[in-house]
């Protein structure tokens, strides 16, 4: 069963922060999510768990429109969403990633673990795109990262230039 998706809106300091979660499908409707944005945006997308392809057209559309006009930033962006914003060229829009997720398994817990990186920090530790080291929370042994890096840390190159 997929989560129900779901979001809320916010606004204050010239900006509107809107929180998305849950599965985007061929039911989602964004155009209630974006519509009557009169500031900037700020979007925290941590908690979209799927997206199919219909959710991908529609998602896409409704970044062309919205980030055409508005600065979008996005925040906290699910493992789901990395894996979108790195197969999808125009995934975005014009938006920035601002912060992110990183999937890591325990071999000795066998569990996995996912930590949310700031953008600008991960590019100014010179990772190089590739995984920086984390440490099991459980066990305290290293943790292994749960992708590929040379595909996982693609869309670096296009959604944080753009500041």
């Amino acid at each position: 069963m997929r989560d129900t998706f779901s979001f809320s809106k916010n606004s204050g300091n010239n900006i509107i922060f809107i929180v998305i979660s849950g599965t985007i499908d061929e039911d989602t409707i964004l155009d209630d999510v974006f519509a009557d944005i009169q500031q900037n945006v700020v979007t925290d997308i941590a908690g979209i768990t799927h997206i199919n392809s219909c959710g991908i057209r529609t998602w896409v559309n409704a970044m062309e429109k919205v980030t055409e006009s508005h600065d979008v930033k996005f925040i906290n962006c699910s493992i789901t969403m990395v894996r979108q914003f790195n197969m999808i060229s125009n995934f975005g829009g014009n938006g920035i990633i601002e912060s992110f997720k990183i999937p890591y398994y325990c071999e000795t817990c066998d569990d996995e673990h996912d930590f949310t990186v700031a953008t600008e920090e991960y590019l100014q530790a010179g990772h190089d795109f590739r995984s920086p080291e984390y440490t099991c929370p459980k066990c305290n042994n290293k943790l292994e990262f749960d992708d590929l890096e040379d595909k996982y840390f693609h869309f670096l190159k296009t959604y944080s230039k753009q500041r």
